[in-house]
């Protein structure tokens, strides 16, 4: 058998091999029953039981490319803690997400995230290696009201949210860094029907819808400790500044928060309706409220136990400290 007839062999039987490689991943990718495998992730999703069981649900679910999927109208919900608190819901329109073959050659998983909300958008690079986790995300007028955020944070939002997260999570929490910057455009809280609960306040309160203006979040993370350097608005109704850390947990919903608010809303609104004339009225005949406020009316507030369960409560004003007024943090 001479040299060139045993090329000839070889290229017949590679191309056979190469052609048969090719037709089995077209049709795989093509006939893959991807109803069934939607299905398959929404039951795993809400069978996790516990008080902090998720609902997952998925109008459709295409491939996206080789090695990606595409979904549509994407929902995952919590239920409500109590009988008398709202169940929350987080909405995406679209959600397309892709593995990176070769990361996982090299025993690793990094994953690409794009999400629409309405006209907004969200893009992510998640990675995943034996040294931790690794997230960079970009927001893009994210329209916080379609998104459902309001319900996660226990109030109606309204507002546009751009930003930027770059965060490096290692399995120890204490090794952890990075740095995220927020801006909301437009921000909205209340909407004078929902209840929002309130420290000394077991049935709540409703609150009239509040101009909040442009909010800016700064955070650097540093050996596992999260420290505010920009928390703050400026609206026609209310304006906020706040400061504090955040020490990170594993996994995130463990963090716990130690961050002081001041709020100071404006006479205009204190004054918007018999609702709000009353609930300022309420607030000043309860001893707790009364002690938190300060000589220039603004209300402080002092956000603590974990990410996953807030506790709020009122601070008391106590002598005056270096950067009272301007976002510094002063305790008790």
């Amino acid at each position: 058998m001479t040299r060139s007839s045993i090329r000839e062999k070889v290229l017949v039987y590679g191309g056979y091999s190469s052609f048969f490689s090719v037709a089995f991943v077209i049709c795989a990718y093509f006939t893959f029953p991807y109803d069934k495998a939607r299905d398959f992730i929404v039951s795993k999703v809400s069978d996790n039981g516990g008080p902090d069981a998720l609902t997952l649900s998925i109008g459709d679910l295409r491939p996206s490319w080789l090695t990606g999927v595409s979904l549509e109208d994407v929902s995952l919900s919590r239920p409500a803690a109590t009988a008398d608190a709202p169940a929350t819901n987080l909405h995406f329109d679209r959600i397309s997400a892709r593995a990176s073959l070769f990361s996982l050659l090299l025993g690793s998983r990094n994953l690409s995230i794009d999400a629409e909300v309405g006209a907004g958008s969200l893009s992510a690079k998640v990675g995943q290696d034996s040294e931790g986790q690794h997230i960079d995300a970009e927001l893009t007028d994210l329209d916080l009201q379609q998104l459902g955020l309001g319900s996660f944070v226990g109030a109606p939002l309204k507002g546009t949210a751009s930003g930027t997260v770059s965060l490096v999570l290692p399995d120890d929490a204490l090794k952890s860094s990075g740095n995220i910057e927020l801006k909301v455009a437009g921000l909205h809280l209340g909407d004078g029907k929902a209840k929002i609960k309130a420290p000394g306040m077991p049935s709540g309160l409703t609150l009239d819808e509040v101009d909040a203006g442009t909010f800016e979040l700064a955070l650097q993370t540093q050996e596992g400790v999260s420290t505010l350097s920009r928390f703050s608005s400026n609206g026609r109704d209310l304006k906020v500044s706040g400061s504090g850390t955040v020490r990170l947990g594993n996994p995130l919903r463990l963090s716990r928060p130690d961050l002081i608010l001041e709020l100071k809303f404006s006479d205009t609104y204190k004054n918007k309706s018999d609702r709000t004339k009353s609930l300022f009225e309420i607030l000043g005949l309860q001893p707790e409220w009364r002690r938190a406020l300060g000589p220039d009316g603004a209300l402080r507030l002092r956000l603590g136990g974990i990410l996953g369960a807030l506790r709020v409560a009122p601070s008391a004003v106590g002598p005056a400290t270096p950067g009272h007024g301007k976002g510094k943090a002063h305790t008790r």
